[in-house]
């Protein structure tokens, strides 16, 4: 009989419901930035304290966590630095047993942009078809909180007027590439030279093409 009336009395226990919410800024961050995740745990019933206890947010698509903490007066602040893509997340409560019950906040989509890049191509305007040539490009971009320089790589092209052919693709080292044109390369005339950088996805974007004409003689 004594324990019956234990699991009666346990029976009586409220728990208070909660609604909790999710902010996520600013809403135009690029790679390497800081998001800020603003989290806030309501209680239903407003005479009851504000919630206590942990958060986490997570990637929806994932399932994985990515930053915690514990609430103050039902709120709580938390910064992330954050690689460029495009995301789903959600914050969740974990409750505090025999006081508030777990919630989970409506699922905030979030982009994280790249780091645009330029790339500029410069070299002589003309050269003789028996010389070697050099063109140089150069590709800048904003800077990154993290340390690191844009990775991937340069494509050069030549175009006769009639077709554009692929000259040579070359790795970018320390933000440059170097094309070098060999005797006897080009036919006499009229070209297009140009560049272009193609990143390797992480933090810094594509470029678009620069180009330049030159005169073989």
């Amino acid at each position: 009989m004594v324990v019956g009336r234990g699991l009666m009395n346990m029976s009586r226990i409220s728990v208070n419901p909660t609604i909790t919410t999710l902010e996520i800024s600013p809403i135009d961050l690029v790679c390497d930035g800081y998001a800020y995740f603003a989290i806030e745990v309501e209680r239903v019933d407003m005479l009851t304290p504000r919630p206590t206890g942990t958060v986490r947010v997570i990637n929806v698509d994932t399932g994985s966590g990515i930053i915690s903490g514990s609430l103050e007066d039902g709120y709580i602040l938390l910064e992330k630095q954050m690689s460029n893509g495009a995301y789903n997340f959600a914050a969740i409560y974990n409750g505090v047993v025999n006081s508030f019950a777990p919630s989970q906040s409506s699922t905030v989509e979030y982009n994280v942009n790249f780091i645009q890049t330029t790339i500029r191509l410069t070299g002589p305007d003309t050269f003789r078809s028996d010389s070697v040539a050099e063109y140089l490009a150069e590709v800048t971009g904003g800077l990154r909180i993290s340390p690191g320089n844009p990775n991937g790589y340069v494509i050069f092209t030549a175009n006769d007027g009639y077709q554009i052919t692929t000259i040579d693709i070359l790795p970018l080292f320390e933000n440059e590439a170097t094309l070098k044109i060999n005797e006897n390369e080009f036919a006499l005339g009229s070209w297009i030279i140009a560049a272009q950088f193609i990143s390797d996805g992480i933090c810094y974007a594509s470029s678009d093409i620069d180009s330049k004409s030159v005169s073989v003689t």
